[in-house]
């Protein structure tokens, strides 16, 4: 008896495993035909696409009155990307006039300003400046009141030349500032 339930069992397993082998081959099977039909109504598309690109280059001055309404949709769109391609020419021709400037060293056709030597870095433009604040708006030095950091734009009180305030941009009296970050250093810099 023991060795028949054995005999059961193991037929039980192989009728399992083939019809799992049979249901494989079964599903590669359709899953190969299904492809070859949406590669045949892809196809199908691609020449009714043709068809339609033909027969709106032959009637589009004078569609039948059953496909007019596409016809204008199609102007439309064609208007639409006319003017779209105008508008990337044109941002096309700037950057190619900024990548000329850059490299000629102008800006607009003028000589762009070297950074000035000494005095400390422009709030908000990293370029020293000598001597006075920011004009507000432009950028350049001058005369008169200091210049808030960060803003461009003048201070009720001056600055009293501490270091940084991390992630403000603010003068704080004390601790020496980390160069090139703006933070205050563990140990002051020596020399």
């Amino acid at each position: 008896m023991a060795g028949n339930f054995f005999q059961q069992a193991f037929e039980k397993t192989k009728n399992f495993a083939n019809q799992a082998v049979d249901g494989t081959k079964t599903a590669a099977q359709k899953s190969k035909i299904k492809s070859r039909i949406n590669g045949e109504r892809g196809n199908i598309e691609k020449q009714y696409t043709e068809i339609g690109r033909y027969y709106y280059n032959v009637h589009k001055d004078e569609p039948a009155e059953e496909v007019a309404a596409y016809f204008e949709k199609v102007k439309i769109s064609l208007e639409n990307i006319a003017a779209a391609e105008k508008e990337l020419h044109a941002i096309e021709e700037q950057e190619a006039k900024a990548a000329a400037n850059r490299q000629a060293g102008t800006h607009n056709g003028a000589p762009v300003q070297q950074p000035m030597q000494g005095g400390p870095i422009q709030p908000g433009y990293g370029m020293p400046m000598q001597g006075g604040p920011v004009q507000p708006g432009y950028g350049m030095p001058v005369q008169g009141e200091p210049i808030q950091p960060g803003y461009g734009m003048p201070m009720q009180q001056p600055m009293q030349g501490g270091p940084v305030q991390p992630g403000y941009g603010m003068p704080v009296q004390g601790e020496p500032i980390q160069p090139g970050y703006g933070m205050p250093m563990q140990q002051p810099m020596q020399g």
